[in-house]
């Protein structure tokens, strides 16, 4: 590994069909060993049922409040200092119980690649308005939840400024 300082750029966060925002911390070829995100979970919402096959999570929750659900456990309360570890290739998902942003610390070995990211939610059925306006599709890069109104950081963000986004990364959470 090399010596750098990653400096982070609020800009560069990047909203998911995962229902999360993501800034990438660190995730390069100067550090093989192991990726750092900022999640960044709105009030009132849940994560999509997910695993990452073959990578680890470890969850340092930083800000608000929460219920985590990691495999076939209880959903757990979560809060500021908390640490949540996820074996490689076991669901989980997060939901937002406060007021405020719940911010979160993912720290992912090996590094998070999107290819390990396995949704676990069925498909959204299409309505017959979605059939009927087929020339209107989105690619899966563009995709936002019909929950999600863009910010204008989402609006100044572009595939030039923000590289994790052009590479069609997802941040698991």
């Amino acid at each position: 590994m090399r010596e750098h300082i990653l400096k982070a750029d609020p800009k560069n966060e990047f909203w998911t069909p995962e229902r999360v925002y993501v800034l990438e911390l660190s995730n390069s070829e100067a550090d093989r060993e192991v990726s750092i995100a900022r999640i960044r979970v709105e009030p009132g919402v849940t994560t999509q049922m997910h695993r990452l096959n073959g990578i680890i999570e470890r969850y340092v929750i930083q800000q608000g409040e929460g219920d985590m659900e990691v495999g076939d456990e209880p959903s757990t309360a979560v809060e500021e200092g908390d640490v949540v570890l996820v074996p490689a290739g076991v669901q989980q998902r997060i939901t937002n119980t406060g007021d405020e942003d719940l911010v979160i610390l993912c720290v992912c070995t090996p590094p998070f690649f999107p290819e390990a990211y396995e949704s676990l939610e069925p498909p959204a059925e299409a309505s017959d308005e979605d059939e009927a306006s087929d020339e209107d599709e989105v690619s899966d890069e563009d995709e936002v939840s019909d929950e999600h109104e863009p910010s204008d950081e989402d609006e100044d963000s572009d595939e030039e400024s923000n590289p994790s986004q052009s590479r069609g990364r997802k941040k698991s959470v």
